[in-house]
C-alpha cells in the first residue's frame, strides 16, 4: 500500500548512532569520543559535546529535510535555528536552553518552507487523531 510518505533516512542527534549506550553510562563526556564528530558541523570535540546533548529536535529536522532530498549537517541546523531564538545558548555557564518550539516553527517556515505550528495543552489521547488529519492533509496537497 502506498500512503505518499516520503523514506526518511534516520540520524541520531549524535554523529554515531551507537552512542546511546556510552551516553547514558557515562553521559555527555562520552561524546567527546565520537569518531564522526566532525560530520556534525562542530569545530571541536567540546563544541560537539556542548550540542549532541540539545539537538534531538534537530536530527528530526535534519531527518526530514534528508527525506526532501537536502543535505544538512546537525550544528549547522542549531546554530541556524539559534539566531531565530529556538536555542538560548549562555556562553558564562556554557547552558543551551532549549529547542524552544514557537521560535522553531518561524525558523522551519522561512528557511525551509514548512509548515508547523505549536499545540499546548493537547491530551495525549487527541494525538492519533491529529497525525490522521496531517497525513489526509499531506496527501491532498495542502
Amino acid at each position: 500500500m502506498n500512503t505518499g510518505a516520503l523514506a526518511a533516512p534516520y540520524f541520531s542527534q549524535w554523529e554515531t548512532a551507537s552512542m546511546t549506550l556510552p551516553v547514558l553510562e557515562s553521559g555527555a563526556s562520552a561524546l567527546m569520543n565520537d569518531p564522526l564528530w566532525r560530520q556534525s558541523g562542530a569545530e571541536t570535540t567540546e563544541e560537539y559535546a556542548r550540542w549532541a546533548v540539545n539537538i534531538c529536535g534537530m536530527a528530526c529536522l535534519k531527518m526530514a529535510l534528508a527525506a526532501r532530498g537536502e543535505t544538512h549537517r546537525t550544528i549547522d541546523l542549531a546554530r541556524a535555528c539559534t539566531a531565530f531564538g529556538g536555542y538560548v545558548v549562555n556562553e558564562a555557564d556554557q547552558s543551551i536552553k532549549g529547542l524552544i518550539y514557537a521560535p522553531f516553527v518561524t525558523f522551519v517556515g522561512q528557511s525551509f518552507g514548512l509548515k508547523a505550528e505549536t499545540i499546548t495543552n493537547l491530551p495525549t489521547t487527541d494525538i492519533p487523531d491529529l497525525l490522521r488529519q496531517a497525513h489526509i492533509l499531506h496527501r491532498l496537497g495542502q
